[in-house]
């Protein structure tokens, strides 16, 4: 499986290099997608980098929380994959990235791949709510697993 990531800023919050974030989203979800044996193919994932008051406003749209949250994933498919049909959007705060990033005492580009990876795998199907505890910690193990194999490459993430 092929993925095409289509990326969309509307927020300055950390200047991110489009062409590697792209491609590593692109690297991501073709790992991840080959794991579970989806169909060969390509598909598009979009993605939006924004602020809190976007992602407050899609998060109290679609989960009834009104508050801002770090990333909401959208899976536009079930079942197979077709050749060049949207597979799914994901929403990262900026603003929510750099905070947590601080309170974890580490590296912006750090917490915009944990994310991106999170949202990735919430496409795949994987959840971390309302789920049986070992389906979470399925989630959890394969988001270490890829946040620490891609980890060096997102080094790259941000311009200087």
């Amino acid at each position: 499986m092929a993925f095409t990531a289509l990326l969309v800023s509307d927020s300055d919050a950390l200047n991110i290099d489009s062409r590697r974030f792209r491609k590593l989203a692109e690297e991501l979800a073709s790992e991840i997608a080959w794991k579970h044996a989806l169909p060969k193919g390509n598909a598009e994932i979009s993605i939006l980098l924004t602020g809190n008051a976007k992602i407050r406003e899609l998060n109290k749209s679609y989960r009834g929380i009104d508050a801002p949250t770090d990333v909401l994933s959208f899976a536009m498919l079930e079942g197979d994959i077709s050749e060049g049909v949207p597979a799914g959007e994901i929403v990262i705060s900026l603003e929510m990235a750099l905070k947590q990033a601080e309170e974890l005492d580490i590296n912006p580009y750090q917490e915009l791949l944990r994310l991106l990876i999170h949202g990735l795998l919430h496409l795949a199907g994987y959840d971390h709510e309302g789920v049986p505890q070992r389906e979470a910690e399925l989630m959890r193990t394969e988001e270490e697993r890829l946040y620490n194999k891609y980890l060096m490459e997102a080094r790259e993430l941000l311009r200087s």
